[in-house]
């Protein structure tokens, strides 16, 4: 069971270190309103086999969402292309924030498929 444990660790390790961000071209975005972008910020938690892992979805002081990784502290910018669907810059990576019956955000999926349930407003 350690070596299950310490073999996962090691993957994430390996994974953060060499899977770094790719300057594509730049895709087109939509400018948003300031009250708006700040129904997405809260922290997240996604719980996988290597762990638990934090995200904190930040307003900048020139109103962009930037996500910040709590276990590497790397900050990546969210880019808005419409709705409640961003892309994280650098990856190109898809995020789409989902609200409850009451329209409040409730949880963020990453790629399409990497859950991360909301638990804290900021």
């Amino acid at each position: 069971m350690k070596k299950l444990i310490i073999f996962s660790l090691m993957s994430a390790i390996t994974f953060g270190a060499f899977c770094k961000p790719v300057n594509r071209t730049p895709i087109a975005i939509q400018k948003t309103a300031d009250d708006s972008l700040k129904a997405y910020t809260g922290r997240y938690q996604s719980i996988q086999k290597a762990g638990t892992f934090l995200v904190e979805v930040l307003l900048t002081v020139d109103n962009r969402l930037i996500a910040h990784s709590l276990w590497d502290g790397n900050k990546y910018p969210l880019n808005h292309l419409n709705g409640d669907n961003f892309i994280m810059q650098g990856f190109d990576w898809s995020v789409k924030f989902e609200r409850d019956k009451n329209n409040k955000i409730t949880r963020l999926v990453l790629k399409g498929t990497e859950v991360w349930d909301r638990i804290k407003d900021l």
